[in-house]
């Protein structure tokens, strides 16, 4: 039998550990219903919000002439290469529809009519220490047309990729990139070509 849910974790404190122009890292003191306290509980919070929803991202899965367009991207944290779908941070006071195709094109110099955005729903990239939402999209009928910004360390170039190698690819779990993978599994579910419930071999 599962669990009760418990209640709100309270706040008790908080000091701010580092900031940079992305981030603040804060330390929090927080307390549950049962009296279990927790000292310098690591949070990482984007500092370019300012929504009370904690949409703080985006993730866009570019199609162009039935291929899907992914970056092969290095990721320091981890020292190695992952597949992932355009994707970047909403800016303040902008709408996620408008951040989409903004990371859209400078992340792969697509362009797309903002009534060919598909929205996915809403996706926790890890709910337990970074304090933002991803907003999730498919970008259909994109097309060539705008300046690519490579200016991001670590951003591969974009590879546009069949539609049957990628739905392969998800079959044998190949993508780790969190809102990439929830991102391609809700869009193949909502055109009704889902991928297959088989383990890779």
């Amino acid at each position: 039998m599962p669990a009760p849910n418990t209640g709100p974790v309270r706040l008790l404190g908080r000091r701010v550990a580092l900031q940079n122009a992305v981030w603040t890292i804060n330390l929090d003191h927080i307390e549950d219903d049962h009296g279990l306290r927790v000292r310098d509980y690591l949070t990482l919070s984007p500092r370019k919000t300012d929504r009370a929803d904690r949409l703080t991202g985006v993730t866009v899965v570019p199609f162009s002439e039935d291929r899907v367009v992914l970056l092969r991207t290095y990721r320091h944290a981890l020292e190695r290469h992952f597949w992932e779908a355009a994707r970047g941070f909403i800016d303040p006071g902008e709408d996620p529809r408008d951040a989409a195709l903004r990371e859209l094109s400078e992340e792969t110099g697509l362009i797309c009519r903002p009534e060919n955005l598909l929205a996915l729903g809403h996706a926790a990239p890890e709910s337990s220490t970074i304090a933002g939402r991803c907003a999730l999209f498919a970008a259909i009928d994109c097309r060539p047309g705008a300046a690519r910004d490579a200016g991001e360390i670590g951003l591969g170039a974009p590879q546009a990729l069949e539609t049957s190698e990628v739905r392969r690819m998800l079959d044998r779990f190949e993508f780790e990139d969190a809102t990439t993978e929830i991102a391609l599994r809700r869009y193949f579910a909502r055109e009704g070509t889902g991928v297959s419930e088989r383990p890779p071999s």
